[in-house]
């Protein structure tokens, strides 16, 4: 998610917003650390005053995986698809450290093997149920819907 709204916000020099709650942690790092200062921004209206940009055409969600603190409707959707493997590898690394960008050293997947086994296998079904929501919902609702695989982009 991360890199997919700097490439947007870099090419396109627009504010991405997301449907989080700006004072959690995370969210905070993504915007100092980061310069994503669209989070918890899903529409222009909730812009701060300050920022000069007219609109917030791309909001990240993890919905329905997790509610987002703000409701939004959207006419389109770009689904950011990444190998499960990959994916449930880099959300241990963020369970772990509570950071985007920091990773564990293997020995803390040793010592910690079977937490993380259990959560690889819980987070294998969010995946697939999370991926199969939104390829339904963009059918059913008439969305349309672009698939971007993130290996694609971090190549």
């Amino acid at each position: 998610n991360t890199l997919l709204r700097t490439l947007l916000e870099r090419t396109t020099l627009c504010v991405t917003g997301s449907d989080t709650r700006p004072d959690r942690t995370l969210s905070k790092a993504l915007a100092l650390q980061h310069n994503l200062v669209g989070e918890g921004v899903v529409r222009p209206s909730s812009l701060h005053p300050i920022y000069s940009h007219p609109s917030v055409g791309v909001v990240k969600t993890h919905w329905p995986e997790r509610s987002g603190c703000l409701p939004y409707s959207c006419r389109r959707v770009i689904l950011l698809v990444r190998n499960p493997y990959d994916a449930i590898d880099s959300y241990w690394n963020l369970c772990v450290t509570n950071t985007h960008t920091e990773t564990v050293d293997e020995s803390i997947y040793a010592m910690y093997a079977d937490k993380f086994r259990g959560l690889a296998l819980g987070e294998l079904k969010t995946w697939i149920n999370f991926y199969s929501w939104w390829i339904n919902e963009c059918k059913d609702k008439g969305l349309d819907l672009c698939l971007i695989r993130y290996e694609d982009l971090a190549m």
